[in-house]
């Protein structure tokens, strides 16, 4: 039996319910007794992706009214925690998947409460601002790279590449390389 994994005080059930089904197959293929993917990773580039969708929103909306229907619902929760299968596949088509041990859990990924709370925040200033702006796509490029640093004072910077060392059901250590 695999251990249970724990979502604690976040949304983040889809990644973990989407996780679990893959790392059995993980566990076939390299005999290992138990294995976790990092639910962390995604949810870095859940989180990421979001922004840039919702602020991508905000620049084509940017002539409706700020009391239209749509840009006060694109403003009311741009970063929830919570997704879908589809979601899980475009993540792990576009950035990967990682072993729990090359990207941990943070206090952040486990109670995301505060960083959702400054994300939005940002949001709403970032749109206010990009709803006024002469060249929103360029401003937007900067809103972005600010977004990624907060993630990565919250979650951590997520690697590009690693070794992964695990031992199999024999006992046999094994390392692979520039993954």
């Amino acid at each position: 039996h695999l251990k249970v994994t724990n979502q604690k005080s976040s949304g983040r059930c889809w990644l973990f319910a989407a996780l679990n089904v893959v790392r059995r197959e993980m566990c076939v293929k390299y005999e290992l007794d138990n294995f976790e993917f990092s639910q962390s990773y995604l949810f870095f580039w859940d989180k990421l992706e979001r922004m840039n969708y919702n602020l991508e929103c905000i620049i084509k909306t940017k002539d409706e009214s700020m009391n239209s229907r749509l840009v006060q619902h694109l403003l009311d929760d741009p970063t929830c925690d919570g997704g879908q299968w589809d979601m899980v596949t475009n993540l792990v088509n576009k950035y990967g998947l990682v072993p729990k041990c090359v990207y941990q859990e943070s206090y952040h990924s486990s109670n995301s409460r505060e960083l959702n709370a400054i994300l939005k925040k940002k949001f709403r200033e970032y749109a206010l601002q990009l709803r006024k702006a002469e060249n929103p796509n360029e401003m937007k490029l900067g809103f972005m790279e600010e977004v990624y640093k907060v993630l990565c004072y919250f979650l951590g910077q997520p690697p590009t590449k690693f070794d992964w060392e695990y031992v199999d059901k024999s006992k046999n250590y094994k390392k692979l390389n520039n993954l």
